[in-house]
């Protein structure tokens, strides 16, 4: 088994690959959403993807797909809108990327009747988004894939319910990472509230999980199936409970199912948003993952969840050290906290 340090490396340098210009085909599209719904005129979420699987724009209202990892950008005038699904989950088949950068705010829905994505051997690669109220009561995630990749940054995946891994659910992975996301209010009837892992290896890097909840017992945030999969979280803040084969270093956790109890992480009590494309939950002054996090990972680290820059001096000590979880705070004892998301010295 490789290193935590080597898996997050690679994982990093993924990242990395992928957000300078990613060696793919030149026929690689990119579709823009520029439709709030799921079943009107323009181009839809649903039918980007529709193209993107079938390289194709045959019957919807989005430019045509092509061989290559196409990726789906939404238009600037669907900031803080959300977009609510009114079918079944949107099918991914064919390796894309999602980003919701340019729309800041953005939430995908599923309204509280249906998950939002089940990827099928593809590479499924999300950022800069909410995903939020998906429900099911079968053993499926908001997000779920069964082959293929899965790659999360920069995302929010919030009160989604079913009946295990409610926000996502890997059923079988060649890699999956969780980097720079909050994974919070999720509940599931039982095992696990959040994230549930089998056949795969999971990253988990620089995330925060907060208030996942479980009605029938079990871990509430992450459960690795120990027969056939693996978790490593590192530079991470967990306030609930795990089980299965997890690894962890520089992370903060309540409990010992996680990994060596820390105590309270001191997150605020309520989501912020504050001009960030995607909702977190920040540092109370004196939290102790101020200045707290391995730098080394932080290293391969541009931002944090919010877009603000990693690292900083946190603590008001001097030094720029990153902090465990999604967020990136500067000194809050010096700038006021309304202000912070604007802070970059």
């Amino acid at each position: 088994m490789l290193k935590p340090s080597l898996v997050t490396a690679a994982v990093l340098h993924g990242l990395a690959v992928l957000g300078a210009g990613y060696v793919r085909s030149a026929r690689a599209a990119t579709l823009t959403v520029d439709s709030p719904t799921d079943d009107s005129s323009g181009c839809t979420l649903r039918e980007a993807v529709i193209s993107a699987n079938e390289n194709d724009a045959e019957g919807n209202g989005c430019a045509s797909g092509d061989p290559g990892v196409d990726t789906i950008v939404f238009d600037a005038t669907l900031s803080n809108e959300i977009i609510t699904l009114g079918g079944n989950a949107i099918s991914v088949t064919e390796d894309v990327i999602i980003e919701g950068g340019a729309a800041p705010g953005l939430a995908i829905s599923g309204g509280g009747g249906r998950i939002v994505f089940q990827g099928t051997s593809a590479s499924l690669t999300l950022r800069d988004l909410t995903i939020r109220d998906g429900y099911t009561d079968l053993a499926d995630g908001a997000v779920t894939v069964n082959g293929g990749s899965l790659h999360v940054e920069r995302v929010a995946f919030l009160d989604n319910a079913s009946y295990s891994g409610a926000a996502i659910t890997i059923l079988g992975a060649t890699s999956a990472s969780i980097v720079n996301s909050t994974i919070a209010n999720n509940t599931a009837a039982q095992l696990p509230g959040a994230v549930y892992v089998a056949n795969a290896t999971v990253s988990i890097i620089n995330s925060t999980f907060t208030g996942n909840a479980v009605q029938y017992g079990g871990p509430t945030d992450l459960f690795a199936n120990p027969g056939n999969a693996s978790a490593t979280i590192e530079n991470s803040v967990l306030t609930g409970t795990c089980l299965g084969a997890i690894t962890s270093s520089s992370s903060y956790f309540q409990d010992s199912s996680c990994g060596m109890p820390t105590g309270d992480p001191m997150l605020d009590s309520t989501l912020r948003t504050m001009g960030s494309p995607t909702p977190f939950f920040g540092l109370q002054v004196g939290s102790p993952l101020r200045d707290s996090g391995n730098q080394t990972i932080c290293d391969g680290l541009a931002t944090d969840q919010r877009g603000a820059p990693r690292s900083r001096d946190g603590d008001g000590m001097g030094g720029a050290v990153c902090d465990i979880g999604a967020i990136e705070v500067g000194d809050e004892n010096a700038v006021p906290v309304e202000l912070e998301r604007f802070r970059v010295d």
